[in-house]
């Protein structure tokens, strides 16, 4: 891996999986399925029900609800942020809510339509989803089929050329896709009045990884509505808060004075 990569601390990193573990129970539980049916009914004006067992995935928990009366083509899933993996969920929540819309409406990607999302319910941050159904991800798509899915996917050297032509064509045209839009400042989407705008701060996965798993203080980071306008800006925040690592964590950083002083010096070259 990369070696002048910071490492976490381990006993805050411990402490974490606990936690996850603890909420990812609860999410599970009875009580809180019905409370999502609940908002559900709020929301759409229909009685919801659970239908299928819940997802879980990119630091967020998915349940499949149907609306009575509707069939199946109707169903909506809502996204739920994963206690304890995905901090600041409020922001992220609306940030995602955003970007998938905008996504959705200034590109011809198919993209789940967002009915409804919010940074309080009786669940928490929450976004209802149009549901979407798929035929698999990339990685269904190479592997050698009929491999126990626990397992790491092997790559199916016996795909015909035409058929890798045609993966890797789809995914070079969504990052065409990706790359028409364009915004005056580097940050987050909000959703403004109908409109779509720049006006929070870029949130990362570093940023979350550091509140949770290096005991750096939320009060170091990007404040909410700070944005930037030009990548040099941004890469001074970033050195910023790499620097800030050094300083805060306690444990697990370095493992010697000299990976300490590669370190350092690596991030003090940034400015």
């Amino acid at each position: 891996m990369y070696k002048d990569r910071q490492n976490f601390d381990d006993v805050a990193w411990d402490k974490n999986d606990d936690a996850e573990e603890e909420s990812q129970m609860r999410l599970w539980r009875k009580d809180t399925c019905r409370q999502v049916e609940a908002l559900v009914t709020r929301k759409c004006g229909k009685p919801a029900t659970l239908v299928s067992p819940l997802v879980i995935g990119g630091f967020n928990i998915h349940y499949r609800i149907h609306l009575e009366g509707e069939d199946s083509s109707s169903d909506v899933m809502v996204r739920l942020p994963w206690p304890y993996s995905a901090r600041f969920p409020g922001e992220k929540v609306l940030y995602e809510a955003a970007t998938a819309e905008y996504v959705r409406l200034n590109t011809h990607i198919p993209t789940a339509q967002v009915l409804h999302y919010g940074r309080d319910s009786n669940v928490g941050p929450f976004l209802i989803l149009r549901r979407i159904e798929h035929r698999g991800d990339m990685t269904d798509a190479l592997a050698v089929p009929g491999l126990d899915r626990n397992l790491t996917p092997v790559l199916n050297l016996e795909l015909p050329e035409s058929k890798l032509r045609s993966l890797w064509g789809n995914i070079a045209w969504c990052l065409l896709e990706f790359a028409k839009p364009t915004f005056s400042h580097i940050g987050s989407l909000v959703e403004v009045d109908g409109s779509f705008r720049v006006t929070a701060q870029p949130l990362t996965q570093n940023m979350s990884s550091m509140t949770q798993l290096a005991n750096t203080p939320p009060s170091i980071l990007p404040l909410e509505n700070e944005t930037y306008a030009t990548a040099d800006e941004w890469y001074g925040a970033l050195a910023d808060m790499q620097l800030a690592q050094l300083i805060s964590q306690h444990n697990d950083l370095v493992s010697s004075e000299d990976d300490c002083r590669n370190k350092f010096s690596l991030h003090r070259a940034k400015y």
